[in-house]
C-alpha cells in the first residue's frame, strides 16, 4: 500500500571519511588546497552541492561531485554542505596534512523514501517514524512522504490523523488512485462511514479500473441512502 512516485529527495546521515596520504604529523604547511568528493548513497556523484567553510568560503561540487577549497589553513574547520532535495550536512574537519582528501556522502529524498518503504516491509515502525521526520526536514508536505505518514498513522490506528494527511495529499495530487482507495478503506473498515467510503471508491474507479472496487461500490449503494 505504498505510493510510488519518483521525486528527487535526500537523506543526510553521513559517512564522512578523510583519506590521508603521507604522515600528518610531519607536514609543516600553513595553507593548502583541500580536495573533496561527494557521493549519494547510490554511490553516484553529487553535483551542485554548495560547500561552505567557516561560514565564509563557498565552493560548489562539479558534475563529478568534486570540489576544491583553494587555500585552507591547517587546523579545524566547520563545513556545511547543502543541496536542494538533500539533507544538510554539517561537520568539523581537522586539516592536518596537505594531501588529505574529503570523501563525503549525502542522501537524497528519493533514497530516504526507499529506506522508509524498506522499513515498512521490516515492520520497523520506530525507524519509519524517525525517517519520516528527517524527510520532512528536507521538504515539507511532500506528497509521497505525506502518504507514507498516513500509512504509519493507519498502523498506529490514528485513523482521523491519516484521513487529514490523505486529504492534504489530494489537495496536491488528485490523480493518484491509491489515495482514494486508502481513504475508502479507512472510511469503510475503520471509522464506519459508508457514505464517504462510497464517495472515495467512486473517485478511485474513475481513475483506475478495479473489479473488486466496483463490487464494493454496489454493496455500499445498497446501504447508503440515495439523494
Amino acid at each position: 500500500m505504498y505510493l510510488r512516485k519518483i521525486l528527487i529527495v535526500v537523506l543526510p546521515v553521513i559517512l564522512i571519511c578523510s583519506c590521508v596520504t603521507g604522515p600528518s604529523s610531519t607536514d609543516k604547511f600553513l595553507f593548502a588546497p583541500l580536495n573533496g568528493k561527494i557521493f549519494d548513497y547510490d554511490n553516484l556523484p553529487c553535483s551542485g552541492v554548495l560547500v561552505t567553510v567557516n561560514k565564509i568560503t563557498k565552493v560548489k561540487s562539479d558534475i563529478n561531485g568534486r570540489f576544491v577549497v583553494p587555500s585552507l589553513a591547517k587546523g579545524k574547520h566547520k563545513f556545511v554542505l547543502k543541496k536542494d532535495g538533500y539533507e544538510t550536512l554539517e561537520f568539523t574537519f581537522e586539516f592536518l596534512n596537505s594531501n588529505q582528501i574529503l570523501w563525503l556522502k549525502m542522501t537524497s529524498l528519493d533514497q530516504l523514501i526507499r529506506q522508509i518503504e524498506h522499513k515498512f516491509d521490516e515492520n520497523a515502525w520506530d525507524e519509519v517514524e524517525n525517517l519520516i521526520a528527517r524527510a520532512n526536514k528536507i521538504e515539507q508536505d511532500n506528497p509521497v512522504v505525506l502518504y507514507l505518514t498516513a500509512v504509519l498513522y493507519i498502523h498506529n490506528t490514528w485513523y482521523e490523523n491519516a484521513i487529514e494527511v490523505l486529504e492534504k495529499v489530494i489537495e496536491k495530487d488528485t490523480e493518484e488512485p491509491i489515495i482514494y482507495l486508502t481513504l475508502a478503506d479507512i472510511y469503510q473498515y475503520n471509522v464506519d462511514n459508508p457514505a464517504k467510503a462510497l464517495e472515495m471508491l467512486e473517485k478511485y474507479v474513475a481513475l483506475q479500473y478495479n473489479e473488486k472496487a466496483y463490487s464494493r461500490i454496489a454493496n455500499l449503494r445498497d446501504i447508503v441512502p440515495q439523494e
